[in-house]
């Protein structure tokens, strides 16, 4: 899903600061279940998936 917005593209400032914030919420989120989880491989692949989201 992330790959279909180029964030970069979006006109409206306060529209792509919201964008980059709830993704944001929602991959720390997603990190805490997965560390409570006690799942380290699931904890690997979300921390590789996460490498998308530095060319922000």
């Amino acid at each position: 899903m992330v790959e279909c917005y180029d964030i970069l593209k979006i006109r409206d400032r306060k529209l792509r600061n919201y964008m980059v914030k709830y993704l944001a919420m929602m991959m720390t989120i997603s990190s805490v279940f997965l560390i409570k989880s006690g799942f380290r491989r699931e904890f690997r692949e979300k921390t590789s998936a996460m490498g998308l989201f530095e060319k922000l």
